[in-house]
């Protein structure tokens, strides 16, 4: 502590002032006895100058305080931003190092514990050592149907290629075996093989259509156990046109299945005349049945294929696939028997050339020996020529005609029949959205050679789209 010397006549007075000021202090004293030697001043003459040089030396210190308090109080602040900083730095530091810490500890597990986790989805399975795809499509149509009596229109379900859903799942086994598995079930309210003049609403429920499982191999083959495509199945239908969906395909009895012809003679509707697919069947092999079937490893575009159904059937079928620089061929053969309760044998086959271009041209043909005495044999051809070309970004269109002609398939010995079936169609895909619009217009034409009675054409015309997922 020290002290600032005032005098009030005789009297000293001492007044305690902070340390800071010692050196302001001395500068006073200093003047004072400076001023009292070389002026010849006593002490009480100078009175007046001490006493406002006291009044200065005490406003210096109380400036210099309050700019060193301002001082102080700005080193504080950033003394307590830095300590923040440094801080948060810290918490940051700790976080990279668990971070990279956990890094290390997810690198050194083994390799399946690097795969992640599967995503949340509708599908769920007791492992993850299966592939499983759900996959399925809608086909939904309008047709008209005009028979040369009456006409009509109905919301279908196109036969040609229903509505449907199903699951697949797939293992392999190693570099050469895999396991795989199929459930597909059909749903087609108001099927159109269903629809006719006197039916306009119909639900056939769900339809089994694949309920099997397969092993196969690049070096053996493939075996499959259970309800699904039998060998000779799709034999028919050996098609690159591009136009099946529409209906311009060698099904032609698919859509408009149950209308009936009418005798214009009797003026009748009489069931005994006959349904269109009474009269007209692509003698597709055996469809899908309960089988145990065998396919060959392609060998050289070739694949052969044999398989044992329920009620005794079996069938053989030859498939080739083959592709030339300006050419893509498709083919297929089949022998089938259909088993207990069937009286015939049954050989057919399909051939479809592609050129380049976007022409192709589709045969296709069959052979229905009966082995009783009520029907002749029956058979048929069939033929086709389309074009595809890509107009457009949003996907190729299609477009195409057909003819074929069907003898004696209604199994009788009465009427000997020939049957005549000719359309035109189009097929706009929609890339992008795995979607197609069709539309086709179809005449079918009968004569019986053994009957008087005339038989008007029926006349059908539909659209729809299919959209797959």
């Amino acid at each position: 502590m020290c002290y600032i010397y005032g005098m009030t006549g005789t009297q000293t007075s001492r007044i305690p002032h902070a340390p800071s000021s010692r050196n302001t202090f001395c500068c006073y004293h200093r003047l004072q006895t400076q001023l009292e030697k070389d002026m010849g001043c006593p002490r009480s003459a100078s009175y007046i100058v001490r006493t406002g040089l006291a009044a200065l030396v005490l406003a210096l210190p109380n400036s210099a305080m309050a700019q060193t308090i301002e001082e102080a109080n700005t080193i504080a602040e950033l003394k307590a931003l830095i300590r923040a900083q440094q801080k948060q730095l810290d918490n940051q530091a700790q976080a990279i190092s668990e971070l990279q810490q956990a890094l290390e500890h997810r690198a050194s597990q083994p390799p399946s514990s690097l795969a992640p986790p599967a995503p949340t989805s509708l599908i769920k399975t007791r492992s993850n050592k299966l592939d499983v795809t759900l996959y399925g499509q809608l086909n939904r149509a309008l047709m008209s149907v005009d028979d040369g009596r009456q006409d009509t229109w109905r919301h279908v379900d196109a036969d040609v290629s229903g509505s449907r859903f199903g699951i697949k799942a797939r293992k392999s086994i190693n570099s050469d075996f895999s396991l795989a598995a199929r459930f597909e079930l059909e749903y087609q309210p108001n099927g159109s093989n269903f629809m006719s003049m006197e039916v306009d609403d119909h639900d056939d429920g769900l339809q089994k259509r694949h309920v099997d499982i397969s092993l196969t191999s690049g070096r053996f083959g493939r075996i499959s156990l259970g309800q699904g495509d039998t060998a000779s199945n799709a034999t028919s239908e050996a098609d690159l046109s591009g136009l099946k969906i529409s209906g311009i395909h060698v099904g032609v009895h698919d859509l408009p299945a149950a209308f009936v012809f009418h005798n214009e003679t009797a003026d009748d509707y009489s069931t005994a005349t006959g349904s269109i697919e009474t009269f007209f069947n692509s003698m597709d092999g055996l469809s899908r049945r309960a089988r145990l079937r065998y396919d060959s490893p392609n060998l050289q575009g070739f694949t052969l294929s044999g398989s044992l159904t329920e009620k005794n059937g079996n069938d053989l079928a030859l498939r080739c696939q083959y592709s030339l620089p300006t050419l893509k061929i498709k083919s297929a053969l089949a022998y089938a028997h259909p088993g207990k309760g069937a009286y015939y044998e049954q050989t057919n086959g399909s051939l479809s050339v592609r050129h380049a271009s976007g022409t192709s041209l589709t045969l296709a043909g069959g052979r229905r020996h009966y082995q009783d005495a009520l029907s002749k044999n029956a058979s048929f051809y069939y033929s086709k020529i389309a074009y595809e070309k890509e107009f457009w970004a949003l996907g190729s269109t299609v477009f195409g005609i057909d003819y074929g002609r069907w003898n004696d398939l209604a199994h009788d010995t009465t009427y000997g029949d020939e049957a005549v079936s000719y359309g035109i169609g189009l097929v706009q895909n929609f890339r992008e959205w795995n979607t197609e619009i069709y539309g086709a217009y179809r005449i079918y034409s009968l004569e019986r050679s053994r009957t008087t009675a005339e038989y008007n054409d029926i006349r059908v015309f539909w659209s729809g789209l299919r959209l797959q997922f």
